[in-house]
């Protein structure tokens, strides 16, 4: 009896630390995403500002078109590419987090079948 107890004890143990590490790779995360979603603000606030630039310079209608449609297409271009790298890092979180939690099962078996003996 007492076996299984200490059984279940470093069962719960490692249990608490997978979970503290799996916080503490999901606020790496956020944070490697929050800088992404600076810097591309940051790139989206200058693009805007030299497009009304080249808006406000040109000397046609259709050259005002024209630069209206390059700063659409390029922000498109990086909106599909922020959402990729977003993804991405997603994703490399998901499988940081969910690798350690591979690990539970088995021990959770360990624990179940000493717990038997």
């Amino acid at each position: 009896m007492i076996k299984g107890i200490e059984d279940f004890q470093k069962l719960s143990e490692s249990s608490m630390d997978i979970t503290l590490k799996n916080f503490g790779e999901m606020a790496k995360s956020f944070q490697i995403i929050t800088a992404e979603f600076a810097a591309s603000s940051k790139r989206n606030i200058d693009r805007s500002a030299a497009s009304a630039e080249k808006v406000l310079k040109a000397g046609t209608i259709d050259k005002a078109f024209e630069a209206q449609v390059d700063y659409f297409r390029s922000s498109c271009e990086d909106a599909l590419s922020q959402m990729n790298k977003i993804f991405e890092i997603s994703m490399d979180a998901a499988r940081d987090v969910y690798k350690p939690l591979m690990s539970v099962p088995a021990a959770s078996t360990a624990v179940s079948k000493s717990s038997k003996s």
